[in-house]
């Protein structure tokens, strides 16, 4: 899972570890660094996808 505009990996998560690694990613537009302070608190399809990882992450 990756936003975009992180400022941590500002050339991307997704070009950076998720194809290089053949990782399945999920984007999450304007998401950023996707922790609280982007205004990512409590995220209930995080903890779906945590029980079920057949679960597709949505923006919350």
């Amino acid at each position: 899972m990756y936003g975009d505009g992180d400022p941590y990996c500002p050339e991307g998560a997704d070009l950076h570890y998720g194809r290089p690694l053949g990782l399945d990613m999920d984007h999450v537009p304007g998401g950023a660094h996707l922790n609280p302070g982007s205004g990512y608190g409590d995220w209930p399809s995080l903890l779906e996808w945590c029980e079920d990882p057949a679960v597709r992450i949505k923006g919350h």
